[in-house]
């Protein structure tokens, strides 16, 4: 009887997503409420789990890129881009 904390929410919404059959999935700091163990953990599920799939993660920690075929820096791009296209919507 209580509500889970934000670490197992997390935990079970990415369980959630990778029990889908959806072709892309879109992560948003998938690993951002959990410890170092559970993050460790979370990234291996991401790679078993995620097979032909694409993932867009979206992340501001350094761990779940270690599984990316490709990052992109927003912030590298936002200053280089003109002053003009400088938002984020």
């Amino acid at each position: 009887g209580r509500l889970p904390s934000s670490g197992e929410a997390q935990r079970i919404a990415l369980a959630r997503a990778l029990a889908t059959d959806a072709p892309i999935l879109l992560l948003d700091e998938p690993t951002a409420n959990l410890d170092a163990e559970g993050e460790r953990r979370a990234i291996e599920a991401l790679q078993r789990h995620l097979g032909e799939r694409c993932a867009l993660i979206v992340t501001h920690r350094p761990a779940p890129l270690a599984i990316a075929d490709q990052v992109v820096s927003l912030g590298e791009r936002l200053e280089r881009a003109p002053e003009s296209e400088r938002r984020i919507a």
